[in-house]
């Protein structure tokens, strides 16, 4: 049975969807440079509701560039999102379906990839088009959701927009860590079969969760897509180990006074 917290924090969630919907309808005729705020409000606003800290270290995000990031969770959109103005995601087309969040989702200004053939060469195409006018492209580079521990392969061939477009690409780390505990925060990731619901509920009933934001000197676009793909990976998977091992190591004991 849900308790009190979970229910309260599903409620406002569920509210701030409602809300969403109603800025969505009211700043429609808006351009992206008023709507921008907005959606990154909104999305800090997810983060508020479920009582998520978000911080950020490095380089600052870059403007028009390629952001690769490793996947965990859904929870990863409003995160990021709640970070800038720039950000646009790249979901899979099955996202649309969802109830009202996937009508939120394209009205943000996301792009969808579907399956099939030719499927790649197109958004690589939206890619482009939106780097060259200055937006950040976000590219979960991995393909699927991790538990957070490790970080997968990533496939290069959606690289080659940044190519296309002479953008940097920016490697982003992507954490939920738990002091004194090895690996992430277990409540967040959303992988294999689990539901959008269950993976709710189990974020609304945690004590504390803490996304952190490692983020790279951008890479410029001088080798090729697998070059660029390969350098990603390495940087970002030393970030996600190192935060694993960090947050396995016991706490260290105060300084006694001399």
């Amino acid at each position: 049975m849900p308790n009190l917290r979970q229910l309260e924090r599903i409620g406002a969630i569920g509210a701030h969807l409602g809300i969403g919907a109603a800025l969505t309808l009211w700043h429609a005729r808006a351009d992206e440079a008023r709507r921008a705020p907005v959606i990154r409000d909104w999305h800090a606003g997810v983060c508020r509701r479920l009582r998520v800290t978000v911080s950020h270290e490095g380089a600052p995000l870059a403007s028009g560039a390629l952001w690769v990031v490793n996947h965990v969770s859904w929870l990863d959109i409003p995160v990021i999102g709640s970070l800038s103005t720039q950000a646009v995601f790249l979901a899979k087309s099955d996202v649309r379906g969802w109830p009202l969040i996937g009508w939120l989702t394209e009205r943000a200004g996301s792009l969808f990839i579907a399956r099939g053939a030719g499927a790649v060469e197109r958004v690589q195409e939206d890619i482009a088009r939106r780097l060259e006018r200055g937006q950040s492209v976000v590219l979960f580079a991995e393909g699927t959701t991790t538990d957070g521990r490790d970080v997968r392969r990533f496939h290069p061939r959606l690289f080659q927009a940044a190519l296309q477009a002479g953008a940097p690409v920016q490697p982003l780390a992507l954490s939920y860590p738990v002091a004194g505990q090895a690996g992430m925060h277990p409540a967040v990731p959303y992988v294999g079969e689990d539901s959008f619901g269950r993976s709710l509920a189990r974020i609304a009933a945690a004590d504390e969760v803490r996304a952190h934001l490692h983020a790279f000197d951008p890479l410029p676009p001088v080798s090729g897509r697998d070059a660029l793909a390969r350098a990603s990976h390495a940087l970002i998977r030393s970030a996600i180990l190192g935060a694993v091992d960090r947050a396995s190591a016991p706490l260290s004991e105060p300084a006694r006074a001399a």
